[in-house]
């Protein structure tokens, strides 16, 4: 059996699954899909080394991917035999090393469980891949689809029942990570009475827009005081205005706009 290289954390899930996928493609199942892990190991060229518990510390197996070895305690080896789900759970962790970190240093399962260093994301621990590679070892996609109970898949692959409800919530976060997010009630009611508001406003702006043009045309086409600032002040039939008085009727530099000519409102009112 020849292994990939070693690569460097992080494997997504896909990857971890394609990776058990390869090792599945060399076991025998039973008519219930239960891996044989004595004629994988086999398959894959893979020693299972037992050694006594002094031997093994507080350790209950590790791998060693470059030596093609798995040592583990006799209890794993013999709960392996008589398909102990967690002895065979274990296994399927150190095969997840074999596979996905190929470097020559063991990575031990401790009976205390493996200590993650805190400055190491969680997705990129070796441990917690590995675990995820023997949940995906033991449970496929299909099975999460089959209508069973994790319990019911559990008893039938050789694996509690807690590993299964891990499995199926990491599947379950992996293809909601995939689907577009979805856009909270609140925020999509808010949005809607937006689109309705600026729907609404769109014939007065376009009124004022109008307004704006021609104010513009009619003060370029007024004419100008000589010696005032033309963009500010003009003469509308002999009365100043002034450019900011635009509106203002009190104003004696108050102006508007009639038939596209300025016209200043005390014209307009001595009329």
């Amino acid at each position: 059996m020849v292994f990939d290289d070693y690569r460097v954390p992080p494997w997504t899930l896909d990857e971890i699954e394609s990776q058990a996928d390869r090792c599945r493609s060399f076991a025998k199942l039973d008519q219930d899909g239960r891996i044989d892990f004595f004629q994988l190991l086999n398959a894959l060229g893979l020693k299972l080394v037992v050694k006594s518990d002094m031997a093994m510390g507080d350790n209950e197996a590790y791998a060693l991917a470059d030596q093609n070895m798995i040592c583990c305690r006799r209890s794993i080896s013999r709960g392996l035999r008589f398909g102990d789900p967690h002895a065979r759970y274990v296994v399927g962790h150190e095969l997840g090393h074999i596979f996905l970190h190929r470097g020559s240093a063991p990575k031990a399962r401790k009976v205390g469980g493996n200590r993650t260093l805190a400055f190491i994301d969680e997705d990129e621990s070796a441990e917690r891949q590995a675990w995820k590679f023997a949940r995906a070892l033991f449970v496929t996609r299909g099975d999460l689809e089959s209508g069973e109970t994790d319990e019911d898949i559990g008893v039938r692959v050789g694996l509690a029942t807690g590993p299964v409800s891990l499995r199926r919530e990491e599947v379950r976060k992996a293809i909601k990570a995939r689907q577009p997010k979805s856009v909270p009630p609140a925020v999509g009611a808010y949005l809607k009475r937006a689109r309705l508001t600026e729907r609404d406003a769109r014939p007065a702006k376009g009124v004022e827009t109008r307004e704006e043009v021609e104010k513009h045309r009619a003060w370029s086409l007024a004419a100008q005081f000589q010696g005032e600032d033309p963009a500010k002040v003009r003469s509308a039939r002999g009365f100043r205005v002034e450019w900011g008085g635009y509106g203002q009727v009190e104003s004696q530099v108050g102006w508007t706009v009639r038939n596209g000519e300025v016209r200043a409102f005390m014209d307009l009112q001595s009329r």
